[in-house]
């Protein structure tokens, strides 16, 4: 397992941040591919997001693959998990699944939203997670750019 988080703190309440993050659509945040993780290109779902756990939702990425993301858990507003698994395409040679997790927590004025993923790389896939996991903080840190600029426009 490998674990990788960002977290950043933002001038909203707990439930304003949640109300932004869970039903985000994931084309908007993660739509550009950053280096060799791709973008999200479309998602298949019925209904809401983050409704109920057991939920499941297809990823399509931008280099052609895809997942099934499964909801896994959910406290709302305090935080929601998933699954992703099923990995088709060329991330399929570096990661067999991932558990991810958003939390929110107050942080003074405002909120901290941690988003972390426990990968289950492939075995060739550990050899390259160091490089992989740089990655992913950059994919992360522009997932959280647009989701601030989504924060301050609903303020």
């Amino acid at each position: 397992m490998t674990h990788v988080e960002h977290a950043r703190t933002f001038p909203v309440t707990v439930e304003a941040a949640y109300a932004v993050v869970a039903p985000v659509p994931l084309e908007e945040v993660l739509g550009r591919r950053h280096l060799a993780i791709p973008g999200v290109a479309r998602v298949e779902q019925s209904g809401p997001w983050v409704q109920e756990v057991g939920q499941r939702r297809t990823l399509h990425f931008t280099d052609g693959g895809r997942t099934t993301e499964v909801l896994t858990v959910l406290d709302a507003p305090h935080r929601f998990g998933y699954e992703l698994a099923d990995v088709a395409g060329p991330m399929k040679l570096l990661v067999a699944a991932v558990d991810g997790l958003w939390v929110f927590v107050p942080d003074g004025s405002g909120t901290r939203i941690t988003w972390s993923w426990e990968i289950r790389p492939t075995l060739p896939g550990r050899l390259v997670m160091p490089a992989f996991t740089r990655m992913w903080h950059g994919m992360a840190a522009r997932c959280f750019d647009r989701l601030g600029e989504r924060m301050s426009g609903s303020s």
